[in-house]
């Protein structure tokens, strides 16, 4: 045995570094054992560079809808090349920082691939490691589609680092990945093929806020497909192939790339789980509501866990309740309720609670306002932007809100603690907020 620890981290994503750090300052000699760089996926192949790219599309689309008031406005471009050397720059110092604060707080590290030899054990590096207590924080990869020639296409991590902009790309998926880099791309001047397999884009959010995405996507000449099956992706000459059948045809598109745009998957196959006794299913390992799983002492945080959202925040704050929870007497479980998302689209989309759908009739109501009426939206030239707020009746406590553009992602976090901490319509209605603003728009978004 090449050493035992009170605690061993498989990963040094948001979800692992939170676990070690708590774990480290209830007095615990912990280890974090990272495959592929520290940090992570968010920071490194995920939502930090994806939001370098956002950003810059979003200043470009700003000033684009403004041409009366921004002279030159329309010749606006994107410099590809500069904006990959500012993503590099951003991000270039993240493992190496990530490192140094790790051992800073005198948890040892370990950059290797790891494995379970037992219920308690890890081999990484060609040694073995016994924990008392282990977490799970290995993170996510892109999902592969069963579907003949699918090794064609390009994943997330591989758009992050394309050099030039494909002239057409074909994206499988119309969930968040194919939406926000078809956006993105659209920009750059690819030509945008999206195909989707339910019957509408982003088909877990709410439908009136897809609909008008949806709208806004073909403005910029994005081609949306839905309903279809994909049959085949080939590569007859020097282009993509992809062959669907969709409304009882058979279509074929050509595009220089194709990219798969259904989502990520844990990362979590070479683990070896079923020789320490963990169960696990098609997205990941089953936990209890305390992060724990099958083997009662090893816990999960991140995009490793089945059954919860995978979002960086999400992960770090499982990775401190699975820290908090190893040695605790009395465990918490984990509250997913009010946690916000964002589609990074442009506009984007920004929700969190309850979905208008899933309101009750007689408990709850809906208050929905087209926002492109109001005059921060004329202000910037909004021309799609909508809000849906769910209210409990009786108390009108917030259950749950979705936005369309209006600075949704920001919005949203109001909104998140309002469904967090009980707020009612009459608290937020005698909130002050800075005026004029998107904020200051909330108290409309509650009177319908």
């Amino acid at each position: 045995m090449q050493g035992q620890y009170d605690v061993i981290v498989l990963g040094a994503g948001p979800a692992g570094r939170a676990a070690a750090v708590i774990a480290r300052r209830s007095g615990l000699n912990v280890l974090v054992i990272e495959k592929d760089g520290f940090g992570g996926t968010c920071p490194l192949r995920g939502c930090i560079p994806k939001k370098v790219l956002v950003a810059a599309t979003q200043a470009m689309e700003h000033a684009r809808v403004l041409p009366a008031a921004l002279t030159g406005a329309e010749n606006l471009r994107i410099d590809w090349p500069a904006l990959m050397r500012l993503k590099h720059a951003i991000i270039k110092d993240t493992p190496e920082n990530v490192r140094k604060n790790l051992l800073a707080q005198d948890i040892d590290v370990l950059e290797a691939r790891a494995r379970f030899s037992g219920t308690h054990t890890v081999i990484a590096d060609g040694k073995e490691f016994e924990g008392r207590k282990l977490i799970i924080a290995t993170g996510s990869k892109p999902r592969s589609l069963p579907i003949k020639g699918f090794e064609h296409t390009l994943t997330s991590d591989m758009l992050l680092e394309i050099q030039t902009p494909p002239a057409s790309i074909i994206f499988i998926g119309a969930g968040p990945i194919g939406m926000e880099f078809g956006h993105v791309l659209a920009r750059t001047g690819t030509k945008v093929t999206i195909l989707e397999a339910a019957p509408r884009i982003l088909p877990a959010l709410d439908k009136d806020l897809t609909e008008r995405l949806a709208l806004a996507s073909r403005r910029l000449g994005i081609e949306i497909y839905t309903g279809v099956l994909i049959e085949a992706i080939e590569r007859p000459t020097h282009a993509l192939a992809v062959t669907f059948s969709h409304g009882g045809f058979t279509k074929s598109v050509l595009a220089e790339a194709a990219a798969g745009g259904a989502g990520r998957v844990a990362d979590i196959d070479d683990l070896d789980l079923q020789t320490a006794g963990i169960e696990r299913d098609g997205r990941g390992i089953i936990t209890d509501a305390f992060l724990r799983t099958s083997n009662p002492d090893v816990f999960v945080a991140g995009d490793a866990v089945a059954a919860s959202p995978q979002l960086s925040e999400v992960a770090a704050y499982e990775g401190k309740l699975a820290a908090r929870n190893l040695f605790a007497e009395a465990m918490t479980p984990a509250r997913y309720d009010s946690v916000p998302f964002v589609v990074y689209t442009i506009p984007e989309i920004a929700g969190v609670g309850l979905l208008p759908d899933e309101a009750l009739a007689g408990k709850h109501r809906v208050s929905m306002l087209d926002l492109t009426g109001l005059k921060t939206s004329r202000t910037y030239g909004e021309s799609l932007s909508l809000s849906k707020v769910v209210i409990e009746e009786g108390t009108g406590k917030i259950m749950g809100a979705h936005i369309l553009g209006h600075r949704g992602e920001e919005l949203i976090n109001i909104f998140s603690l309002a469904v967090r901490f009980g707020l009612t319509v009459h608290d937020l209605n005698n909130a002050v907020f800075s005026f004029p603003s998107f904020s200051a728009d909330i108290k409309d978004m509650l009177k319908g």
